[in-house]
């Protein structure tokens, strides 16, 4: 594997493994607001050194700021989030998916600005751009602390932030060095993410009984979760290869880049989010509010529709003809739904079941089923190949391509189905919310 693939992938393994530990510090050490801000700063610090000119060196090591900066700041800003609606408040899943589409904002306005600079000007100057907006970002956070739950705005031990930041500093150059030789990435996100899952089965049976159940409510989500995104995940590889060689991708005359089709999702999401979050309110609203795994449920089920589309998009091509881009447009609506059913659903559910001293480490278990999911998305990525010899037969790799993707439908079937079994069951774990 080139050394490229392997530098991201150990990147992405660490960018989800340090909100572990971030969370962690923040629940017992900094409070999630300052964990917040202590973040952004160390993120900004690490654009500031990715816009250095010093090659590789600055390159790494820049990153490496970004990932530990990543750990303080994902699970922490999601808590404040939380942490402004009551426990039984019924506008919760409504704000985190108005959340979920502001996140959604931001990673659309800088693959259009920061990529655009980086490849017609300047990488460096992109980077310094990317400082310049989280230091936007951190003012604004910084001004809208009065807004805030009081229990955000706690630092539980002011004593040890200096020795707790220090400490998570002195990571940047064991990182910087895993990031240039990260050969081992895989294996430290497994033993990492299985030492997580242990540690938290632990705390389930040793917590009092009410959150022994909201601990293992929240362990089934992030495992069908993981479904889930190894679905999600195809959309950005190869799902993006088949649209390239097997859609028609005439539009009005016009071909479309296959590139622009990972547009396609965070705009969906710019469209869908405030109708969604408008649906959800207005079924709360009538004393009929949707539960969380009835949500959950309907995101694994229109992934699983999804792919339904994409399989047949893939055999219709098998013919010799390339299926028209609508369905591929169909398939990414149908999987943009379920991701604003699951995802910002998923965020709001961990700060609903979470004991309050263990919401930063939650958020980390969570947001690894998404790196788990990333992982076996790989893995079905290189399930779509033809025999050797007929690389070049486009009709022999839509074949491909459509057998594996009805798989891949009736495996996010099944796994709905199996949830959908397993609704009587959640709703007795999550019973009696604090």
């Amino acid at each position: 594997m080139p050394q490229a693939s392997l530098t991201f992938g150990a990147y992405a393994a660490f960018v989800f493994l340090t909100p572990i530990v971030g969370g962690a510090l923040a629940d017992r050490v900094l409070g999630f607001r300052l964990a917040v801000i202590v973040g952004g700063v160390i993120i900004m610090i690490g654009h500031i050194v990715l816009a250095l000119p010093f090659g590789s060196a600055s390159m790494f090591a820049g990153m490496a700021f970004v990932v530990v900066g990543t750990g303080f700041f994902k699970s922490s800003v999601s808590a404040v989030v939380g942490q402004l609606y009551g426990a039984d408040d019924p506008r919760r899943d409504g704000g985190f998916t108005i959340f979920y589409m502001g996140i959604n904002v931001g990673s659309l306005l800088a693959t259009l600005i920061v990529g655009y600079v980086g490849q017609q000007i300047d990488w460096h100057l992109g980077f310094g751009l990317a400082a310049v907006g989280m230091a936007l970002g951190l003012v604004v956070f910084v001004l809208g602390t009065r807004h805030y739950a009081p229990r955000s705005r706690e630092c539980p031990r002011p004593r040890l932030v200096v020795p707790s930041v220090i400490g998570a500093l002195l990571a940047v150059p064991v990182l910087t060095y895993l990031l240039a030789v990260p050969d081992g990435a895989k294996l430290m996100m497994l033993i990492g993410g299985g030492l997580t899952y242990a540690y938290v089965v632990y705390r389930a049976f040793t917590a009092e009984p009410e959150y022994r159940r909201h601990l293992v409510a929240i362990l089934i989500y992030v495992i069908f979760a993981s479904f889930f995104w190894a679905l999600f995940k195809q959309k950005d590889g190869p799902v993006l290869l088949l649209v390239d060689r097997a859609i028609d991708r005439h539009v009005f005359g016009f071909e479309m880049p296959s590139a622009l089709f990972t547009s396609f999702n965070p705009f969906m999401i710019l469209i869908l989010a405030p109708l969604f979050a408008r649906i959800w309110g207005a079924f709360a609203a009538r004393g009929r509010a949707v539960p969380t795994e009835v949500k959950f449920f309907l995101g694994i089920l229109f992934a699983s529709g999804c792919f339904a589309l994409i399989a047949t998009a893939a055999f219709i091509s098998s013919s010799g003809t390339p299926a028209s881009l609508a369905w591929m447009a169909a398939a990414l609506f149908l999987l943009t739904c379920g991701e604003l059913s699951l995802s910002p659903v998923g965020l709001s559910m961990v700060t609903k079941l979470s004991p309050p001293s263990l919401t930063g480490l939650m958020f980390g278990a969570w947001f690894l089923s998404t790196s788990f999911g990333a992982y076996a998305a790989g893995w079905i990525g290189t399930l779509a190949t033809v025999p050797p010899g007929m690389e070049g037969d486009l009709a022999a790799y839509a074949a491909a391509c459509a057998e594996v993707y009805l798989k891949v439908a009736l495996i996010g079937l099944g796994a709905a189905l199996v949830f959908l079994c397993l609704l009587p069951l959640m709703r007795r774990l999550q019973a009696h919310a604090p």
